[in-house]
């Protein structure tokens, strides 16, 4: 169920004793890796909220050229999917002007949604301030082996870039 960003203290109330497991990410060009982190993520707990980054945190992560997707087709996209309880933007109005707006959306959530866990994967390289915010707020931060089954390819938001482009190159 898609919730604003007001709705997250509802959520906790509603699920008031139940494991609330917090995951994040850009969910650009929605792939199996995404997928199986989602589903590992619910494993861990009751409930599974996932807060898709909005289009302007993409664009300071990724650069100009990302997301692809815009961030209400990826929030619909993850919303989709089974393991998801609910799923939000991580930016209300006025966060985007913000220049640690990334960093205080994530201790905002904290604050409002009050997740027993965050999971992350471990090939992120900003885990630090996550975990810091995890320990400000007493949420237990998870960091999850990025998992490529040996049935599939190398998958990511990326990789499926290069390929296109790729093609786009070879068909010019």
């Amino acid at each position: 169920m898609i919730v604003s960003f007001d709705g997250l203290a509802e959520v906790r109330k509603k699920h008031r004793g139940q494991k609330i497991v917090l995951a994040a990410g850009s969910f650009d060009l929605t792939h199996a890796g995404h997928a199986l982190f989602l589903e590992r993520s619910k494993g861990l707990g009751d409930v599974l909220v996932v807060m898709v980054g909005s289009d302007a945190a993409i664009v300071r992560l990724k650069g100009p050229d990302r997301p692809i997707l815009d961030e209400r087709l990826r929030l619909t996209m993850i919303d989709f999917l089974k393991p998801v309880d609910y799923s939000f933007i991580d930016c209300y109005d006025g966060c985007k002007d913000r220049p640690d707006f990334i960093v205080f959306m994530m201790d905002e959530a904290f604050r409002v949604l009050k997740p027993d866990m965050l999971v992350v994967n471990n090939d992120r390289d900003d885990i630090s301030w996550r975990e810091e915010l995890g320990r400000k707020h007493g949420v237990k931060i998870v960091v999850s082996p990025r998992i490529n089954p040996t049935e599939y390819d190398d998958f990511s938001t990326t990789t499926i870039i290069e390929k296109i482009r790729d093609l786009a190159r070879k068909e010019a």
